[in-house]
């Protein structure tokens, strides 16, 4: 069920992001696209819907409010219900026609204004290099960006990562992670603040924290 509600979802909101930037081209689209089934996001989602008290686990770490595990269940289970979801209304030919409603009204409408106002449709990483790019068109000057593994250590079930932002070879910020991935973010992130090109942070919600 997993794997299908993510191969839905992954449509679903191909769907509203195009539909979203009707004029665009495909940038803007694909990146709103990722920020909007991003696991931060799909967890918030589950939250609000309720799932966190439904689902049956034996894992002591998910009950550990921001731990790996408990964010990697919640997004797997919205994922399922979707896929069940799709499943339960196909026999009357409305499978993906549910999927999309479900996932519009507690998902993309509740995120996307804010992701587009706040730019975080564009990931850090993404930002960073747009950034770099109109510096070098500006001046003529070219940059470029690279992340390194700095360091690893922890237990194999919460590794953590750190990581360095170099421009032009030269180390700006560095960041840790429980995902090499999650790490150059936090880097990229931090190379834009020390840059000033960083947008304010969005207030955090004051329910259904994870």
């Amino acid at each position: 069920l997993e794997w299908l509600g993510d191969a839905l979802l992954n449509l679903a909101a191909c769907d509203f992001a195009l539909h979203y930037f009707p004029e665009s081209h495909e940038e803007p689209v694909t990146l709103l696209r990722t920020a909007l089934v991003n696991n931060a996001v799909l967890i918030g989602a589950a939250v609000r819907c309720g799932m966190h008290r439904c689902v049956r686990h034996k894992d002591a770490l998910f009950e550990e409010e921001g731990s790996r595990t408990r964010g990697k269940m919640l997004a797997d289970a919205f994922e399922a219900f979707l896929g069940a979801l799709y499943l339960d209304r196909q026999p009357l030919g409305l499978g993906l026609a549910a999927v999309k409603a479900f996932t519009a009204a507690t998902l993309f409408e509740e995120e996307t204004d804010a992701t587009v106002d706040e730019r975080r449709w564009m990931d850090p990483k993404a930002r960073l290099q747009h950034c770099l790019n109109e510096f070098s068109a500006l001046t003529g000057a070219r940059l470029s960006k690279t992340f390194e593994l700095l360091e690893e250590f922890g237990p194999a079930h919460e590794r953590m990562y750190v990581v360095g932002c170099y421009i032009n070879g030269a180390l700006v910020a560095s960041a840790r992670g429980l995902s090499i991935t999650d790490a150059q973010m936090g880097a990229a992130l931090r190379a834009l603040e020390s840059l000033h090109l960083a947008p304010e942070e969005p207030e955090e919600p004051e329910e259904g924290e994870v």
